[in-house]
């Protein structure tokens, strides 16, 4: 007994200790360990084999089954020590073939917190992961598919409440059993939270494992709930906040464009009149393309700098399938893409204060007759695409997206 003692850091422990509740270094993942179970032979592991099961075939754990999900998201797994005497007696053979590093054989894999802005996220996706474990030693789902405790067939949960109150909750669950690899759950921020859609404010998502497959908001009363471990370290339950708008620091519209030789000549117009580029109000042939650009700082404090290397154009080719890159550095002699400020200066970089817009002008130089050679002889059917602020820092940002016979504008 003293090796058994001496394995927890005990000098010197009783049976009682080592076997008992207070033996609080036990790994409850250890199939080899003491449960409660009515047969104190030495040669109970001939007897019975499945004796690490307990009399309730919960494998020590004290795992409690619900008819709420509310109650079984916030319980906990542990330990169901023996308590002595002839129907739970103390045996020190239990501990033989003990794994101290036993691990969890359930892992649920979901972020510490959750921010979001609710009209541009739809849905939180959540799973479970089920680690190779040495099933010798370490308990696994196999050993949970009594009838009684049949977790291995149960369906990973998610319980939301919405500032904390039970009365206004959700629950969903996976559509495959949590031993599965697939066994995620998927949580729809356009569905409803006790009938009514998700809203800004604050939610704390909680899991357990339910013995029947739930649509969310559906209806919970039957089926039978049980907690699902997680690990005491993490932050549990996840808080989630939802906003109703996250403002980048820097937008981008673009009202107005050009083709012309020079800033001065150029007459603009709107861009959604545009049809063709070779027809009609535009014609881009031997010119210069001028997209007027208002340029917004949406922080509180602090301005916001465009710099001229943070822009890049896409010009995809469809008849012929190509996609060609304009960066300003591309020819250092002559920019085939540069920034100018309000009045027509070139510019490396524009500063927007906070709070405020600025008009900015970027020009395609020789759109037709670029660094990749003749692009399109027909200067027809061409989408172009302009990103800023998402190079070379990878910074939020914006674009605007302008296709021939198809002008759509996006921020």
């Amino acid at each position: 007994m003293k090796y058994v003692s001496f394995a927890f850091g005990y000098l010197r422990a009783r049976l009682s200790t080592l076997c008992g509740a207070r033996n609080k270094r036990i790994n409850i993942f250890a199939k080899n360990k003491p449960v409660k179970f009515a047969y104190a032979g030495e040669d109970i592991r001939t007897v019975y084999p499945n004796w690490y099961k307990g009399k309730y075939n919960n494998c020590g754990i004290k795992i409690t089954g619900y008819n709420s999900p509310a109650q079984a998201s916030k319980a906990v797994w542990e330990w169901e020590a023996p308590e002595g005497g002839d129907t739970e007696p103390y045996r020190l053979g239990d501990f033989r073939g003990y794994n101290p590093d036993a691990i969890p054989f359930v892992q649920l894999n979901v972020p510490t917190k959750i921010e979001i802005d609710i009209n541009r996220v739809t849905s939180q996706v959540f799973y479970a992961t089920n680690p190779s474990v040495d099933k010798t030693t370490n308990l696994s789902w196999d050993d949970f598919t009594a009838t009684t405790l049949p977790l291995k067939n149960c369906y990973l949960g998610c319980y939301v409440e919405k500032d904390g109150s039970e009365n206004n909750s959700t629950f969903l669950t996976g559509t495959n059993p949590i031993y599965s690899s697939m066994n995620d759950v998927e949580l729809n921020l356009r569905g409803n939270i006790n009938g009514s859609k998700f809203s800004a404010g604050t939610y704390y998502i909680y899991f357990c494992l339910c013995s029947e497959v739930i649509a969310q908001d559906g209806e919970t009363y039957g089926p039978t709930y049980w907690p699902l471990y997680h690990n005491p370290n993490m932050e549990y339950p996840i808080k989630m906040t939802i906003r109703e708008s996250l403002l980048l620091p820097f937008s981008i519209s673009v009202p107005q464009i050009a083709a012309a030789n020079n800033l001065t000549t150029a007459q603009f117009v709107d861009i959604n009149t545009v049809t063709s580029p070779n027809t009609g109000v535009l014609n881009i042939r031997s010119k210069d393309i001028y997209l007027k650009a208002i340029l917004k700082n949406e922080q509180d404090t602090g301005a916001y700098t465009v710099n001229k290397e943070s822009i890049v154009v896409h010009i995809l080719d469809y008849d012929y399938g190509s996609d060609y890159e304009i960066r300003s550095e591309i020819v250092s002699s002559r920019p085939w893409l540069f920034l100018m400020n309000a009045s027509g200066t070139i510019v490396n970089q524009i500063d927007i204060p906070a709070k405020s817009s600025v008009t900015a002008y970027v020009v395609i130089r020789d759109l037709m007759y670029g660094p990749e050679g003749n692009m399109h002889p027909s200067g027809e059917k061409y989408l172009m695409m302009m990103e800023f602020a998402t190079e070379p820092n990878n910074t939020p940002g914006a674009y605007f997206v302008w296709q021939a016979n198809n002008i759509n504008l996006t921020v």
